[in-house]
């Protein structure tokens, strides 16, 4: 980054979007906090909020406030001082940084390693100074805010599904991969439902493509309403859904499930010339067993009991118990 000339540091303050700019003074001993501020203060007008954290029992409550940089005297050696540097440090260690010391510390310049760090030698201390080091800070803040920010974008596109919104097929099996050995090692009940939509191909001969599009994103929203913030969901085959519901034996997850089907049932749909449509889904309930050695054989089993439920009407719900042959159908509802 190019160094900025004092008016230019000034103007770029100046022009900052936040309304306000908040500092954490880190000193212990109030002569030297007055000294610091005096650098800042003429700019406070500007939109920098100073406040100064001098005591060790503050540390926790100024932890749990917004601080845009912290600025650090690394001169004050006093053990009180020192105290506050390691606490602060420990709670506040990802905040942007100022270290203030002077040119021989090493311990400072040397701990100054990651990007959110600055150091300014104390014999060279000016309001242009201390600004410049503010303005690199938050600079750099926004573009590795701007960088997360694209990572969980990317994260979240590569495991979730772009029409429905739910989760793809291979995070949803690497997902509950995890819950399957959680399961396995801990004896907690898991419940998987897997749910088709009946005569798929009827609809998309009839209707086409882009009304298959919109019926695939209305199952995709209910299916959201329906389950409870610590289920997962997601599309594993064209018109093929899955739920988990971790902790859960069967007659838990039965209450959204029947809630599902009944939104399903319920939800008018538009096809050709406005012509309005409705759909029916037939679901396999089946919970884990500790004689399935992964998630795939669990998922594979559920599989076989959705076939079963779509040979029976509408709305049913095949539901396979642990210890049950899957050749046989165990309940109906």
């Amino acid at each position: 980054m190019e160094p900025l000339s004092d008016e230019n540091v000034i103007r770029l303050i100046n022009s900052m979007k936040s309304e306000s700019i908040h500092v954490l003074i880190v000193e212990s001993d109030p002569s030297n906090a007055r000294a610091i501020e005096f650098y800042l203060r003429g700019f406070s007008r500007k939109g920098l909020q100073l406040s100064t954290l001098s005591r060790l029992d503050e540390v926790y409550g100024a932890s749990r406030q917004t601080w845009d940089v912290i600025l650090i005297d690394y001169d004050n050696q006093a053990p009180e001082q020192l105290e506050l540097i390691d606490a602060t440090r420990a709670l506040m260690a990802n905040l942007p940084t100022i270290r203030l010391g002077r040119h021989s510390d090493n311990m400072i310049t040397s701990g100054a390693e990651t990007a959110l760090d600055e150091y300014i030698k104390k014999v060279s201390v000016s309001t242009p100074s201390m600004l410049r080091s503010v303005s690199h800070l938050l600079e750099r803040r926004r573009l590795e805010d701007q960088v997360e920010s694209m990572r969980e974008q990317l994260a979240t596109a590569s495991r979730g599904d772009a029409i429905t919104g739910l989760w793809n097929q291979s995070y949803l099996v690497e997902r509950m991969s995890e819950e399957f050995n959680f399961f396995l090692r801990y004896h907690t009940p898991l419940t998987l439902c897997l749910f088709s939509i009946a005569r798929w191909d009827y609809i998309i001969d009839t209707y086409g493509y882009l009304v298959g599009e919109d019926v695939m994103r209305g199952i995709g929203r209910m299916v959201i309403e329906a389950k409870r913030q610590t289920d997962f969901a997601g599309r594993i085959d064209s018109d093929v859904f899955c739920v988990a519901f971790p902790k859960t034996p069967i007659e838990g997850a039965l209450v959204p499930v029947e809630r599902l089907r009944d939104k399903i049932s319920h939800e008018l749909f538009t096809g050709k010339a406005s012509e309005n449509f409705t759909l029916q889904a037939r679901f396999a309930i089946i919970q884990g067993d500790p004689a399935h050695s992964s998630f795939e054989e669990f998922l594979s089993t559920a599989r076989q009991t959705l076939q079963q439920a779509n040979d029976g009407p509408d709305g049913h719900i095949e539901i396979l118990r642990p210890d049950s042959d899957p050749a046989d159908q165990a309940e109906a509802s």
